[in-house]
C-alpha cells in the first residue's frame, strides 16, 4: 500500500546483519580511536586542540555505525542511535584503559572495569594536569571528565544521522533512491515557510520561477531528485538555500539551510522538475 504522507518516512526496518555490521565498525573505530585518542590527548599539551579532538573521536564513532548501517540496509535512525550511543560508551572506556596506560608508561592497562575504576579514583585524587598553575582534583576533575564525556557522546548524536545520509528507501524494490542534483543556479528562497507551503500543494511554478543566477552566487538554491532505479514508482524533491558570506577573518563561508526534504512528489513532476533543470 503506497503511503500518503507529504514526506518520506523510514520504515523502522532493520535487519541481524545490517546492525551487526554497524556494531562491528562502531566498536572497530572505538578501539582504534580511543587509543589514539586517549595519547593524543596525553601528549599532546594544547587544551583547545584536545576539545576539537574531543568531539572528532565521538563524531567518528556515530559515523562509522550510521555509515555501515546505512550499506547494510537498515532503516531505523532509533536502533543505529542507540547502537551508536552504546559504542560511545564503550569507546569512553577504550579511552581511559590507553590513558591509564600511556601515563603509567604502559606498566598499567586492564580491561576490567573495576580495576580502570579504581585508577580514576586514583588520579581524581592527584589530578591529571594543570592549566595556568591550577591542577583540578575531586569534584572538579570528575565535572571535566562528565563534560568530556558529554562532548563525546555529542559528537555520537550528530554523526550517526550523517553517516546514514538521507536518501529514501524503496521497500519494494529493498535498495535506496538515487539522487541527483538537477541545478544550483536559481536564486535563493526568499520565503522558506510560504515556499514550502506552494510545494506541498504541487504549486512547482513557485519552483520553477526562481530567477537564474550564476553558480558561485551569494544567495542560490540547490535542488535535488530522488528516483528508485528499479520501479521508478517512488520520487523525491530535496531543496537547500544555500549563502555565502565572508567571517570576521575576511574569509568566504557558505550556509546551507535544508527548506525541505524529501517531498513526495509524483512522476509526471519529477520528469518535469528534471526537464526544467536542464536549461541551466
Amino acid at each position: 500500500m503506497e503511503s500518503t504522507a507529504l514526506y518520506y518516512q523510514e520504515s523502522g526496518k532493520t535487519n541481524p546483519m545490517g546492525i551487526s555490521l554497524a556494531l562491528i565498525a562502531g566498536l572497530a573505530a572505538a578501539s582504534v580511536l580511543g587509543f589514539v585518542y586517549a595519547y593524543a590527548t596525553f601528549y599532546i599539551p594544547f587544551i583547545y586542540f584536545n576539545f576539537l579532538l574531543t568531539y572528532f573521536f565521538g563524531f567518528s564513532i556515530g559515523y562509522a555505525v550510521g555509515k555501515v548501517g546505512s550499506l547494510g540496509k537498515v532503516r531505523n535512525s532509533r536502533v543505529l542511535l542507540l547502537s551508536a550511543l552504546a559504542m560511545g560508551v564503550i569507546g569512553i572506556f577504550f579511552a581511559w584503559v590507553f590513558w591509564i596506560s600511556a601515563a603509567s608508561g604502559g606498566e598499567l592497562m586492564s580491561f576490567n572495569m573495576n580495576t580502570t575504576w579504581f585508577f580514576i579514583q586514583l588520579i581524581a585524587m592527584e589530578g591529571a594536569w594543570s592549566i595556568f598553575g591550577f591542577t583540578p582534583t575531586g569534584g572538579a576533575l570528575y565535572l571535566i571528565w562528565i563534560v568530556e564525556a558529554g562532548i563525546i557522546l555529542f559528537g555520537v548524536i550528530a554523526a550517526v544521522g550523517a553517516g546514514m545520509g538521507s536518501k529514501p528507501y524503496c521497500e519494494s524494490c529493498d535498495q535506496w533512491l538515487n539522487t541527483q542534483k538537477v541545478t544550483e543556479r536559481v536564486r535563493g528562497v526568499a520565503n522558506p515557510i510560504g515556499f514550502r507551503k506552494e510545494m506541498e500543494g504541487k504549486n512547482y511554478d513557485a519552483l520553477k520561477k526562481l530567477p537564474e543566477v550564476t553558480l558561485g552566487a551569494r544567495n542560490r538554491t540547490c535542488v535535488q531528485l530522488s528516483c528508485c532505479p528499479g520501479c521508478s514508482n517512488q520520487h523525491y524533491l530535496t531543496v537547500d538555500k544555500i549563502e555565502r558570506s565572508t567571517d570576521s577573518d575576511g574569509d568566504a563561508k557558505e550556509n546551507t539551510t535544508r527548506v525541505l526534504e524529501n517531498l513526495r512528489i509524483d512522476r509526471l513532476a519529477y520528469e518535469d522538475i528534471m526537464e526544467w533543470g536542464k536549461q541551466f
